[in-house]
């Protein structure tokens, strides 16, 4: 009897420690391929930026997104998380909330590049990358 109990306690030990090693792994791929795509989508936007601005040597403006309403800079575009982005939860929420951030971002500069957004106000920014966002969800 005791002998049983010792060969399931072991199995289940070894099955954990399979599904723990299975779970870092699958999670490091993960971030491997977002941070494939950052560098990708980075890669598009520097290169349609220095085109549009003949290769002047500048950068395209930075973009943020914040939980609170701090001050920005004149290069700098910051948004509110909440109206842009919405909330994410389930598995994987915080993965998915950089990606979408990534995304947005790099949108949001390829559409400066050719100058859409100089003559819209903040809270029309927020609203087009906020619809940005849903069809970007309804997508996949």
């Amino acid at each position: 009897m005791s002998l049983t109990r010792w060969l399931h306690r072991s199995l289940r030990t070894v099955i954990n420690t399979e599904k723990r090693l299975a779970s870092a792994a699958l999670a490091e791929r993960r971030a491997k391929r977002a941070d494939e795509a950052k560098d990708a989508g980075d890669e598009i936007v520097k290169e349609r930026w220095d085109a549009r601005t003949d290769g002047d040597g500048s950068e395209p403006p930075d973009v943020s997104f914040s939980d609170d309403d701090s001050e920005t800079l004149a290069d700098e575009y910051r948004f509110s998380r909440a109206n842009v982005l919405g909330s994410l939860t389930g598995p994987n929420a915080e993965l998915r909330g950089r990606q979408l951030e990534n995304k947005i971002a790099n949108l949001t500069k390829l559409l400066a590049s050719y100058g859409l957004l100089e003559h819209l106000s903040k809270a029309e920014l927020e609203e087009l990358l906020g619809a940005i966002r849903r069809l970007l969800d309804a997508a996949q």
